[in-house]
């Protein structure tokens, strides 16, 4: 039987890929103006909520200072003729810095909704130290009709440092209540009978998922939602890997070998599988231990294979996913030293339904074959003592194949014909 030692310690402290996106100034609900904050690798952050009674008024552009501003996400939705919509534009550093005024003008399809009795109110806000090519990694909507409480379509995965920003617009005068976690940076209110709208940002610490509900204190005959996810300077929307995986030691001690390796981020990590094998072609597994789930923490994982092969041997991780998916790590070999007398010699090789070993009288007490994918298939043999150095074993209940067959200190490969 084989036993293996696992000691598991997790040094828990925060990494993060990137420095945080965090606000340079505070949020504004002047409308159509703002002053940039100081800062590096800005963002400039602008949300149009309105109502109209011409429901196919839209916004098609805007222009912060008379530099063009890129339009993120936009969510509407009509009843009869009546028009509820809101809108995410952004401008990055090197059009913060061309930008000539700090005055927001929009153009609508129609016309201003601000010329009507509609509600039009805009919220603006700077970020820093987002990335200059991405910026935002991915944007989701939603809307629903007489309700108090809206969220997105769908939820949206996000990683630490981020930054996630939702903006809402409901076709009643109400006050809000923003997502669990999540600042509120405006909240206006219209007149009795008019609109509402809010703006709201979270710092993203955590690896995880977003889809915010924003909760009114007044039924809202219409009530549109979209969210943003912006990213730190330098990071990528996406880990490249379900985990990512600072080292993987092998080292022998004593008769022992001593396991290590750190993960300093897991995205959907159910476990990881250790396997040795004795050429590096053919593996077993020899213990499977649990993995994070999510993490953004560096965990240190430790395990000694208290029964190591002798001689040159070889050890990988396996690492699966909660759907199946894995990938291995590089191959890492050892070499523990043969004990005094520990050879054993086996014949014929390949074998039809015999093999012999022969060997030092204690290396031959302990006996046991594993198929490849490391099975304990002993009970399916027989064990004949010829004397005290010599043994055979009947192979005959076998399927035909690759067999190991391990002694106190020993590994060897045999194949079965």
């Amino acid at each position: 039987m084989k036993y293996i030692l696992i000691l598991i310690t997790a040094l828990i402290y925060p990494y993060f890929i990137s420095g945080q996106v965090s606000l340079a100034n505070s949020w504004t609900s002047t409308l159509n103006t703002h002053t940039v904050g100081a800062g590096t690798n800005r963002v400039l952050i602008y949300i149009i909520a309105f109502e109209d009674d011409d429901a196919t008024n839209d916004v098609t552009a805007v222009t912060y200072g008379g530099q063009s501003m890129n339009l993120a996400v936009e969510s509407f939705i009509i009843t009869g003729t009546e028009l509820q919509r809101v809108e995410i534009w952004y401008l990055r550093e090197t059009e913060i810095i061309a930008a000539g005024s700090g005055t927001f003008i929009p153009t609508f399809s129609i016309s201003s909704p601000f010329a009507g009795a509609h509600g039009y109110y805009t919220m603006a806000v700077t970020l820093q130290g987002v990335d200059q090519v991405t910026t935002i990694c991915a944007t989701e909507n939603g809307f629903i009709t007489g309700s108090t409480i809206v969220n997105m379509s769908t939820s949206l995965t996000v990683l630490p440092s981020e930054i996630f920003i939702y903006g809402t617009s409901g076709g009643q005068n109400s006050t809000h209540t923003p997502a669990t976690g999540y600042t509120e940076g405006i909240d206006i209110s219209g007149i009795t009978g008019g609109q509402s709208a809010t703006a709201n940002h979270k710092l993203i610490s955590v690896i995880g998922t977003e889809n915010p509900t924003s909760v009114a204190s007044n039924n809202q005959n219409r009530f549109v939602i979209a969210g943003i996810r912006v990213i730190p300077n330098g990071a990528a929307c996406v880990l490249s890997l379900p985990i990512k995986l600072l080292e993987f030691n092998v080292n022998p001690s004593n008769e022992t070998v001593k396991l290590d390796w750190q993960t300093v981020s897991e995205i959907n990590n159910d476990y990881f599988t250790l396997e040795r094998s004795i050429n590096g072609l053919d593996w077993e597994s020899i213990k499977i231990i649990n993995g994070a789930g999510n993490s953004n923490v560096l965990i240190n994982y430790s395990t000694i294979d208290i029964n190591p092969y002798y001689g040159i041997s070889y050890y990988r991780l396996t690492q699966t996913d909660f759907d199946g998916e894995f990938q291995y790590s590089k191959i890492k070999s050892v070499n523990i030293n043969r004990l005094e007398n520990s050879f054993v010699e086996t014949y014929p090789n390949p074998a039809t339904n015999q093999i012999t070993l022969e060997g030092n009288k204690t290396e031959l007490e302990q006996i046991t074959l594993y198929n490849v994918i490391g099975k304990n298939v002993t009970n399916l043999t027989k064990q004949i003592e010829i004397n005290e150095n010599k043994i055979i074993i009947d192979l005959s209940d076998l399927n035909k194949g690759i067999y190991y067959i391990k002694t106190k200190t020993t590994a060897n490969k045999i194949y079965k014909k």
